[in-house]
């Protein structure tokens, strides 16, 4: 792993466990989630295209956008490879690049850690940041949305997850 990914890594568990106290989500398993979140992101691409085909994750979702893999990829492999298990920490590890429907409120502490940790600046970042002050899942349906309008602007494909995870959030709009 990079210094550069590294440091997001930890600062990432960081600000997960502050989010973690804020939102009354267990501490631990946020910072491990953030911690781990990206353990395979540097893995060239055609890498984690074949683990993932031997591992039964391969979907034509992944082959058009495979930057989203890793954090599926990541949540089959830490129990081998580094000894998690915690289906609620592999959980939030796997949603931390697409969310879902259903997500948990630790797969949004961590999902919002990672977009959101003191080092990301991007446009609408600091917005973003002060909607955590209000609830949760406002939050992540704001966050969400901004990564929905960035992806279009772009005109980039857009994994269905991301999406099937808006509409489930819709509930908790304010």
């Amino acid at each position: 792993m990079s210094r550069e990914l590294y440091e997001h890594c930890l600062r990432t568990s960081k600000f997960a466990g502050e989010l973690a106290r804020r939102f009354d989500v267990e501490v631990d398993k946020a910072e491990r989630a953030g911690l781990l979140h990206d353990f395979c992101k540097e893995w060239p691409i055609p890498t984690q295209l074949a683990a993932a085909r031997r591992l039964g994750l391969w979907t034509r979702e992944f082959e058009a956008q495979p930057k989203v893999l890793h954090g599926p990829l990541a949540a089959r492999v830490l129990p081998e490879e580094l000894g998690e298990a915690d289906p609620a920490v592999l959980s939030a590890v796997a949603r931390h690049t697409t969310g879902a429907p259903g997500m948990s409120r630790l797969d949004m502490v961590v999902y919002l850690a990672d977009m959101l940790e003191p080092a990301r600046d991007f446009p609408g970042a600091d917005e973003l940041r002060a909607s955590l002050g209000g609830r949760l899942e406002t939050a992540m349906l704001r966050a969400l949305e901004h990564t929905l309008h960035h992806l279009i602007d772009r005109g980039a494909w857009i994994h269905p997850d991301a999406l099937l995870a808006r509409n489930d959030l819709l509930r908790f709009r304010e």
